[in-house]
């Protein structure tokens, strides 16, 4: 079961990239409102790191 979240994981942080991406290039910005802390693991994953 382990596995299948992992891989599940995995294909929605590549499908993310490509989303975030699109709004970067097309607005300059990218905004998210997360519903919980399984919802901003993916963008955090992807995003820069500032420091």
């Amino acid at each position: 079961m382990q596995i299948l979240i992992a891989a599940s994981a995995a294909q929605s942080e590549s499908n993310f990239i490509p989303l975030v991406a699109h709004h970067l290039v097309t607005d300059g910005q990218f905004e998210i409102s997360a519903d919980g802390p399984d919802m901003v693991g993916p963008f955090w994953a992807i995003a820069p790191q500032r420091e």
